[in-house]
């Protein structure tokens, strides 16, 4: 039979991992955060199931309705994983402090083993959401749900069994054993509960500083706003980003408890005045004269393109939009797009260049479509791998493909890529084939370079009219877009060309 402490001190040790698994994971809700930290190479360098676990609905309990997500989950909810947490912490105390239990606190232990089957009924329940309903696993909370599935083994290994006694005549009686079990119960309750409180307070502290650190940026990129005129261009998105997320802050800080009030009063104070500086810069900033100067202040740069780059010409545009057919003659304006499917700007952009932005230059627009995909969008990789593997069928089935996960942007994750060639109407067996291919990676990488070393990109979408950069101030501006559809429509008709 294993001995009885060797089994106690293997749980304990079990105990203590799902503790830190715990902790972890509640440090990643703490901070807003989907870095593991030091754990970092059990979720992999993307960390994307860890994400997209605590993230969801799932994350808090009790669990969102559908449809709720961002800062709206924590209202009146607690993380699943400071629940992980506190039962972690409470078979952590239980092992460290009774161990082995003995026929005298076999009640204890008996109640124990009652906690340990809901947190394995809640285990088995969490498993179930990750892997059926959410669709992806976060290794950490996978870890702390095998280490309870093991914990819970050993107390049933370590459950006291009734000792026996010697029986030399009659007469003799069984001695009367001790029930300590409420004195116990209650100790180690109050020990639990106390370490509890102070696990949920330093949670609590450590959002807290993560807030003030944000608010802080917050108010120092407002600052930097007032310094001077120069990058006006940016102004208009800036000012309503930040705006919303110095209101969403303050929600925030609101409820992130009273040890933090003077800083937040202090805080809001500085904002307050910087707020209101800022709706004169806002006013200065939304003259569409200036936004243009700033754009034809900037050098044109020599953006690296290919013959076969995928391209909307402007005819295409014309047959998707009116219906009638204007062959590409005379001058016209080319819009360059470094994009990423996993992007949602990049989507709003390109329904923006779908809606408006054709409409606006009739026709007279030619789009070249580039790759730029951040390092942790891997269904963005993937997307793009499609796209590119359709281009090499042509550049009408790269477009079709576009289309196809265009619309699909939400659930990118769960697009079936077999279903999505013959959708649109490719050749499956090359496209699986390609797709899968250096030449497609080489393609890739080959745009990743000239957006990174050539134009340094910063994000996506990046938007270039005429080799100059276009910033997200004006990217979606009508404004802008109709300046420079003007200056082309007088330019083409000076040239006696019909606009």
């Amino acid at each position: 039979m294993t001995n009885p402490k060797i089994l106690r001190w293997t749980a304990f040790a079990l105990a203590l991992v799902a503790l830190l698994l715990s902790s972890q994971l509640l440090d990643m809700h703490a901070r807003g955060t989907s870095d593991p930290g030091l754990l970092g190479k059990l979720c992999g360098p993307e960390s994307v199931g860890c994400d997209k676990v605590i993230t969801s609905r799932y994350g808090y309990f009790p669990f969102a309705p559908e449809g709720v997500s961002g800062e709206e989950l924590r209202d009146g909810r607690i993380p699943v994983a400071a629940l992980g947490l506190f039962y972690a912490t409470f078979l952590a105390i239980y092992l460290g402090l009774v161990g082995s239990p003995t026929w005298p606190v076999r009640r204890l232990h008996t109640a124990v083993l009652g906690v340990v089957a809901v947190g394995v009924l809640g285990s088995f329940t969490f498993l179930g959401i990750m892997w059926g309903v959410i669709g992806h696993t976060c290794p950490l909370c996978l870890g702390t749900h095998l280490c309870n599935f093991a914990v819970a083994f050993l107390l049933w290994r370590l459950r006291p069994t009734e000792p026996g006694f010697p029986q030399e005549g009659e007469g003799l009686v069984q001695p009367v054993l001790p029930f300590p079990d409420p004195r116990l119960g209650i100790a180690l309750g109050l020990l639990v509960l106390a370490v509890c409180a102070a696990e949920w307070h330093s949670y609590r502290a450590v959002r807290a500083g993560h807030l003030l650190g944000a608010y802080a940026e917050a108010a120092e990129e407002l600052r930097a706003l007032q310094a001077g005129t120069e990058g006006e261009a940016d102004l208009v998105v800036q000012n309503e980003e930040l705006k919303t997320r110095i209101a969403t802050l303050e929600a925030e800080l609101a409820a992130a408890g009273p040890a933090t009030d003077a800083e937040v009063a202090a805080m809001r104070t500085e904002l307050a005045a910087l707020r209101e500086e800022n709706a004169r810069l806002q006013e200065f900033a939304g003259d569409i004269e200036i936004l243009d100067a700033a754009f034809m202040e900037q050098g044109k740069l020599e953006i690296p393109l290919r013959d076969d780059d995928p391209r909307l010409e402007p005819a295409t545009f014309i047959d998707r939009k009116s219906g009638t057919a204007r062959s590409r003659t005379g001058y016209y304006m080319q819009v360059v797009v470094y994009g990423d499917p996993e992007c949602p700007n990049c989507h709003k952009f390109h329904a923006f260049l779908e809606d408006e932005l054709v409409g606006i230059f009739n026709g007279h627009l030619e789009v070249i479509y580039k790759h730029y995909i951040r390092s942790d969008h891997t269904e963005g990789l993937k997307g793009a791998k499609a796209l590119e593997a359709a281009r090499l069928q042509g550049n009408d089935a790269f477009w079709r493909m576009h289309a196809y996960l265009h619309e699909r942007y939400p659930e990118l994750a769960a697009v079936d890529y077999t279903a999505a060639a013959q959708e649109t109407g490719l050749d499956l067996g090359r496209f699986i084939s390609d797709m899968g291919s250096a030449e497609v990676q080489r393609r890739i990488d080959e745009d990743m370079r000239g957006a990174a070393n050539v134009l340094r990109i910063p994000g996506t979408p990046a938007v270039y009219l005429n080799k100059r950069p276009v910033s997200r101030a004006i990217r979606t501006n009508a404004g802008f877009w109709k300046i420079h559809a003007g200056k082309l429509k007088g330019t083409r008709e000076r040239a006696g060309q019909p606009w």
